[in-house]
């Protein structure tokens, strides 16, 4: 099963899945429409409704629902919905799991890069501890938060996954999908210093490593779902440029990025993390696009 099936991800994922023969449902939302290829089973977060024999032996849920982080400005009414629509539900879906009589062999939460906070040139692994709460911003106090939220369940048979997720680069969604205009217009611009690192996945290893999971006993806890090369955001920006024949001359300073999107720009465009999946390495997952210039091959 999954949440969040109508987003970028989650519809991509559910394709992926049904394509390699997988069977889905589909947790859906009161009100809303189901996604093709699956069947929906219906619940109300905000009003604490599950279907609990629905739930019964699912071999696996996988939970990527939450509201969109990227669109528009932060203030504290969108900051509150970003933060229930994550942490509330997920408390809410894994304390009814702990209630079923045969729960799911495996929950699959997602988490971000962002748990990681702002830490300049320092190699981060699925070890590395967030930074204190005093020094979190709010990305890495929702992540926290949000993992947190999973904990209940562990007192279940359950193997748990908490999948933090780089940026995930494909054309057909996400920040590719926003940036390829701006790009072929040769209007693509470094932003801040351009030293701060970005830790991304390619779609398509994002779709593999995710089934590869669910199949991989030994996976469990956090597992940082992006790229073993983290570029800079200088390197991000000449490399998109390169692969749409273009060149790329413009810089937007850190001030301009900060009067343009206030808190989210220190959060999402400005902020270093230098993530490397440690546990998808070793456990012998192989990345086919492990470097900016093959994610970028098929770009036009």
């Amino acid at each position: 099963m999954i949440s969040g099936a109508s987003g970028f991800l989650g519809s991509s994922l559910s394709s992926y899945l049904v394509a390699r023969g997988h069977s889905l449902s589909s947790l859906v939302r009161e009100g809303n429409s189901v996604p093709e290829n699956t069947k929906g089973i219906f619940w109300n977060p905000h009003g604490g409704k599950v279907s609990l024999h629905q739930l019964n032996g699912l071999d696996a849920i996988i939970h990527l629902a939450g509201a969109n982080i990227s669109h528009g400005r932060w203030n504290s009414k969108k900051k509150k919905v970003i933060f229930l629509s994550r942490v509330r539900d997920t408390w809410l879906l894994t304390h009814v799991l702990t209630r079923l009589k045969y729960p799911p062999a495996l929950f699959f939460s997602a988490s971000a890069v962002g748990y990681y906070g702002n830490r300049g040139d320092q190699l981060l692994t699925e070890d590395s501890s967030p930074p204190s709460k005093e020094a979190r911003g709010f990305l890495s106090e929702l992540c926290v938060q949000w993992e947190r939220a999973t904990e209940v369940l562990e007192t279940c048979p359950t193997r748990v996954v908490r999948g933090r997720f780089g940026v995930v680069l494909s054309e057909r969604g996400g920040i590719i999908s926003q940036l390829l205009p701006i790009f072929k217009l040769g209007c693509g611009a470094v932003l801040g210093k351009g030293t701060q690192w970005m830790s991304w996945i390619a779609l398509e290893d994002f779709l593999r490593a995710v089934e590869f999971t669910l199949h991989c006993q030994e996976l469990r806890g956090a597992v940082n779902f992006t790229s073993p090369y983290p570029s800079t955001q200088r390197e991000f920006t000449q490399t998109l440029a390169q692969a749409v024949h273009r060149f790329s001359f413009l810089s937007l300073p850190s001030w301009f990025l900060r009067l343009a999107y206030g808190e989210k720009s220190s959060e999402l465009l400005l902020i270093s993390q230098r993530v490397i999946p440690q546990k998808l390495l070793n456990t012998g997952f192989i990345f086919s696009q492990d470097t900016l210039l093959k994610a970028f091959r098929h770009l036009k």
